[in-house]
């Protein structure tokens, strides 16, 4: 999430950055709501300062041992006098109080609103980085290798895999729905030695593996950027009030949050 600041101090920079990376987002208004939550914030505190200063303030003129009531007999004034300014202070809060329940009402609606619009403001691209309507118009930055040319019909992995009887699609499709399949025998054993080929190449380069969990907190979700936009497309455990994640990037990417490192 980008911080407020930032958007305040960039706004045109942010617009622009949105639209080039076609997300929908609504910057004039988060900067209305923005000023609206400063607003109230300050008027708030203000608030919340009197009554808490006013409120300390009559509890002492109202104690004749007090120190602030001694303060006020040696000031020449009477009892009657300080009773009566305890009154206005007393008169003052009960108008202060239905006016702090008034902005705090309304706090919450601007906090939520807030908070759902800072959500959907993306990272402004990189000036490098090319722009385009969609995939179509990526840019290809090198080639690496050839393609291989058979002097034969060359067949898919699906074909081969059935004909050899290590992938059973039909059954997969049977237990789980489409897209989904079943590796058996030297298929399954392919997919692990492609897997530990690829850990074993990392591990050379000095990366460290980790085994993370795949039922992740809201928070992890929305910390990371794949809510909300793509809360529609994730799986929800909604007892639990989990998420199942469909990359190991999500707990990587959340594995030192909270924490600040030096």
């Amino acid at each position: 999430m980008l911080d407020i600041k930032f958007i305040r101090e960039n706004a045109s920079l942010v617009t622009h950055g949105a639209v080039d990376k076609h997300i929908k987002c609504d910057v004039p208004r988060l900067l209305e709501v923005d000023q609206r939550r400063r607003a109230l914030q300050l008027e708030l505190e203000a608030l919340r300062g009197e009554v808490k200063e006013s409120g300390q303030l009559v509890g002492l003129l109202r104690n004749p041992k007090s120190a602030g009531y001694v303060k006020a007999i040696e000031s020449g004034k009477t009892a009657d006098d300080i009773k009566a300014e305890a009154g206005k202070i007393q008169e003052r809060l009960s108008e202060i109080k239905p006016k702090l329940k008034e902005l705090e009402a309304e706090e919450g609606p601007v906090l939520e609103e807030f908070e759902r619009l800072m959500l959907t403001i993306p990272q402004p691209p990189m000036d490098s980085a090319p722009r385009g309507k969609d995939d179509s118009e990526n840019v290809e930055l090198r080639q690496v290798g050839t393609v291989r040319k058979f002097d034969f019909e060359p067949k898919d992995h699906v074909a081969l895999g059935e004909a050899l009887g290590i992938i059973d699609i039909e059954r997969g499709v049977k237990l789980s729905g489409s897209r989904n399949y079943i590796l058996r025998g030297d298929g399954a054993l392919l997919h692990q030695a492609v897997l530990r080929l690829a850990q074993d190449m990392m591990v050379e380069r000095g990366f460290v593996p980790m085994t993370v969990p795949v039922l992740v907190r809201e928070e992890v979700m929305y910390g990371t950027g794949y809510f909300p936009g793509g809360r529609d497309q994730a799986y929800l455990c909604e007892r639990d009030e989990k998420s199942l994640v469909g990359t190991a990037e999500v707990p990587l990417t959340a594995y030192h949050s909270d924490e600040i490192l030096s």
